[in-house]
Formats: structure tokens, C-alpha cells, sequence
């Protein structure tokens, strides 16, 4: 008799695919990469070491997909706060400040998504979405000279410094952590103001100021 697939046999499958990616999420936030095996993600998930196999040919395959999921989600929640109605330079506040704030949610994980050595096809991802960053808070920044906020400066030069000051403060202070820090607020506001401050010369009301 021939196997035929039906929704629920589909359905199943997907909620499997999916179990698997939430548990291996949640031991690479705890052990980075390095330390999440395929046997533990399997136990964790309810299921055989050979039964994850199924839906991911290897461990790779399996962090690639993990990789691109929280990436994906960090990416658009920040998109959303650059969608936010107020000036463009609010909205970039808006967007670095969410960024930094998750992170700090879960800085074991920030660390094995921003910093951790990790394989040729992981990394590959990594600098996808540093790039897609990078394009998003340029593009916010190009929204604020057009509406007259900001002077004309490189943009992408600029998105490039700030998604590397939000990234190294997060990396070496916050990587072995507990999962919460005593008081975000303070770290938060210096970082988000140091990457503002970054572009202020440019921006329409200091340089009138300056030329008084």
C-alpha cells in the first residue's frame, strides 16, 4: 500500500519541525552553539537523536534554521519601531534602544548570535543579517535627512558604527551574565546616547546653534 500523506500527518510534522527548533533555541540560550549537542535538543524535544535527523540532515542545518528564526524576529520587531508615526530621528531612538533591551533579555543568547565562533554556513547567516541591520537603521537615517531633521552625512557608514557600538556592548559585559541584569536602564540610555550623539553634529538644530 502506497503511504499517502494527509493534513494531520502534515500538521504533525510541522509541530515536530517546530518543537525541535523551539528546544534547540532554548539550549543554545543557555549553552551557546559550541555546547548544544543534537542529543540533548532530541531529549529535550521528547524524541530520538534519529528522529531530529528526519527533518534536519545535520547539526548545522538545524543551527542555520534556529540562526535565521531569531534573526529574523530581532530584525522585524526593530522594522516595527522604525514603522512608528513621529520623526525619523525618534523612531531610530525608538529601534536601537528595543534592540539593546531585548538583547539584554537573554545576553547568552546575544553572545552566541553576535560574537560566538561559529561554522563557515552560521557565519555566512551572521553577516547576512548584520548587513540587514545596518540597512535598516541607514535607511531611518536617510528618512531624517530627507524630512530635514539631519544635514546630509554617509548614512551607512553611520548604521555600520551604531550596529557596532550596540553589538560590543553587548558582547564581552553582558556574555556570561545572569539572564537579567540588576539595572538595564543606565547601560541602556548610555548606549542608545552615544550612538545618537554619533550624528548629532549633522543634525539641523546643533549645526544652526553652531553657526550663532
Amino acid at each position: 500500500m502506497v503511504y499517502r500523506r494527509t493534513p494531520k500527518t502534515e500538521l504533525q510534522k510541522l509541530e515536530r519541525r517546530q518543537r525541535i527548533l523551539e528546544e534547540a533555541r532554548r539550549l543554545i540560550a543557555t549553552a551557546g552553539f559550541s555546547g548544544s549537542r543534537m542529543k540533548d535538543i532530541a531529549a529535550l524535544a521528547g524524541m530520538s537523536e534519529g528522529a531530529i535527523y528526519r527533518y534536519f540532515p545535520t547539526a548545522i542545518a538545524l543551527f542555520v534554521e534556529v540562526f535565521r528564526t531569531v534573526a529574523s524576529r530581532e530584525l522585524e520587531v526593530a522594522r516595527q519601531a522604525t514603522l512608528l508615526n513621529g520623526p525619523a530621528s525618534l523612531r531610530l531612538t525608538a529601534a536601537l534602544r528595543l534592540h539593546f533591551e531585548r538583547a539584554l533579555r537573554r545576553p547568552r543568547l546575544a553572545y552566541a548570535m553576535l560574537a560566538e565562533p561559529l561554522a563557515p554556513e552560521l557565519e555566512a547567516v551572521r553577516l547576512l543579517f548584520r548587513k540587514s541591520f545596518h540597512d535598516l537603521f541607514a535607511g531611518v537615517m536617510r528618512e531624517a535627512i530627507l524630512s530635514g531633521e539631519y544635514a546630509a552625512f554617509d548614512t551607512r557608514t553611520a548604521a555600520a558604527c551604531m550596529t557596532g557600538a550596540l553589538d560590543e556592548a553587548l558582547i564581552w559585559p553582558l556574555a556570561f551574565l545572569d539572564e537579567t541584569e540588576q539595572n538595564p536602564t543606565e547601560r541602556i540610555d548610555f548606549v542608545v546616547e552615544f550612538c545618537l550623539n554619533a550624528i548629532a553634529p549633522w543634525r539641523r538644530e546643533t549645526a544652526r546653534a553652531a553657526r550663532r
